[in-house]
């Protein structure tokens, strides 16, 4: 299970998102809340491990599917909850960060101390 890309990142997100749920708030259910939300929300959280799962553009738009049900019907309870946690871990902005940084530096319209002229009176 690795982190997808960018637009299976973006599809994980809007699944994640319309559970309606915090990371932190997951980590304090009570197992009652967990069997409920599991009844709730089970498909949805099958079909974001099948997005870790299926990384590339024809197996996102073509497996999902099948490995979303792969994982409902056959993969175990200890893993079902291990890559719950671990794909909480996966929705980070972290590597976005220094791609936004770079752009930031990389503004055309900034002025560049180091590579311009400098300002002479006529």
């Amino acid at each position: 299970m690795r982190r997808p890309r960018m637009g299976g990142l973006m599809r994980l997100a809007q699944v994640y998102l319309s559970l309606g749920v915090t990371a932190a708030e997951i980590k304090q259910f009570t197992k009652e809340e967990e069997m409920a939300f599991i009844a709730l929300h089970g498909k949805r959280i099958s079909r974001m491990i099948a997005y870790t799962l299926c990384r590339g553009w024809w197996s996102r738009h073509f497996l999902v599917g099948f490995t979303a049900w792969w994982v409902r019907n056959w993969m175990e309870k200890e893993y079902l909850e291990a890559a719950m946690h671990n794909f909480i871990m996966l929705l980070g902005t972290d590597p976005f960060t220094s791609i936004i940084r770079s752009a930031e530096k990389m503004n055309p319209m900034k002025l560049r101390l180091k590579l311009s002229q400098k300002i002479k009176g006529s």
